[in-house]
């Protein structure tokens, strides 16, 4: 039967709690929740929630019972799916910022083709696993990997530092789970040394921390596309499991509107897009990553 054990959590933190419970594979968990505060309060306000709980948390330790729930089935990560897009580059853009599939900054739609080119950049096998990412536990592809270093502006001679960073956040001693949960303000840190540095023309000396490189720009967006944060701390919008999405639609314009005349449609990136109209933009198909934000 095992020992019966009561988790006390404020009402700030249900959330949170339950995501983390989700995140672990468990499809219930015995909580009792308590309001915000309890901690740097003087020790009577402390004893009055206790005594208020105290109730509750005997009536959970003894007679709390699991809801009985059907685990929901998990995609297998690879390959990425696809859809097809039309519209100009805010479209995609204003699209991804909706799902919550970027941070809501301008990114590179990660086209077919784009993230083929990518690939390029690594001999490492595009459906392999690197990472089971938490706090959401999404599983973590070369081939996603090479999805975001497009939406972020990396380049295929990218691909290896890219492997190498996420290596790095995934070691025990980042201590990622911990860093991408805490209410505490939290940034990573990343040093890179070697050959790399002046192949890949990386700052180093004078202006170290500049914002003109246009690889670090790179590499510090992918960080934040893959970790929201794995961006903002294990936040709601992020699907639980890290495997491309095919239900996205494209979005359709109310009738009577007219798209712009200097709008720019995406261009065509594979052989099986429809042929375009002169005055039509170009069907696009993109991998998606959320794919995206994982979280």
């Amino acid at each position: 039967m095992g020992v019966p054990t009561v988790t006390i959590v404020t009402d700030q933190f249900v959330t949170l709690a339950r995501g983390t419970q989700k995140s672990q594979g468990l499809t219930d968990m015995c909580f009792v929740t308590v309001p915000h505060p309890i901690g740097m309060l003087p020790k009577e306000q402390v004893d009055a929630k206790v005594d208020a709980a105290f109730g509750d948390i005997v009536k959970a330790a003894t007679q709390w019972q699991p809801v009985k729930e059907k685990e929901a089935s998990q995609e297998s990560p690879y390959p990425a799916k696809t859809f097809k897009f039309t519209g100009t580059y805010a479209d995609v853009n204003k699209l991804f910022a909706k799902r919550k599939w970027s941070l809501s900054l301008p990114i590179i739609p990660p086209t077919v083709d784009r993230v083929r080119e990518m690939l390029k950049g690594t001999k490492r096998a595009p459906s392999e696993v690197l990472w089971v990412v938490p706090p959401r536990q999404g599983m973590l592809t070369v081939e996603l990997v090479a999805v975001l270093g497009v939406m972020a502006g990396a380049q295929p001679e990218h691909m290896p530092l890219l492997l190498a960073t996420i290596d790095a956040m995934k070691a025990p001693e980042a201590a990622w789970r911990g860093t991408s949960t805490t209410t505490a303000p939290t940034s990573p840190l990343i040093v890179i040394s070697g050959p790399i540095v002046e192949k890949l023309k990386l700052n180093a000396g004078t202006g170290t921390a500049g914002g003109e490189n246009p690889v670090t720009n790179a590499l510090g967006y992918f960080v934040n596309l893959v970790g929201p944060r794995t961006s903002t701390r294990a936040r709601k919008a992020v699907p639980s499991i890290w495997s491309p999405t095919s239900s996205a639609k494209t979005p359709r314009k109310p009738r009577g509107t007219r798209r712009s005349p200097r709008s720019r449609a995406l261009p065509a990136t594979t052989a099986s897009s429809p042929s375009p109209r002169p005055t039509s933009p170009t069907p696009t198909s993109i991998m998606t990553a959320w794919p995206a934000r994982i979280c």
